[in-house]
């Protein structure tokens, strides 16, 4: 059984968002998702080093249809 707290997560996830970012870090990207859907949005540092990018890696994404911040 999910607590209130998990509920509530999910259903800031399902937040919609559009997104409009050219070559800024993923980190900053990552931050204003967290800031949009109002929970807390960390970055794993060896899930990242694994890829093969950093914190600090360009990101550029133009979305002009909303998704949900889960997508």
């Amino acid at each position: 059984m999910r607590s209130e707290k998990d509920l509530q997560i999910e259903n800031r996830l399902k937040t919609p968002v559009s997104l409009s970012f050219q070559n800024r870090p993923l980190a900053e990207v990552v931050d204003y998702l967290g800031k949009v859907g109002q929970v807390n949005v960390h970055l794993n540092s060896q899930g990242l080093a694994d890829a093969g990018v950093t914190s600090d890696t360009p990101v550029t994404i133009d979305l002009k249809d909303e998704i949900s911040i889960k997508s």
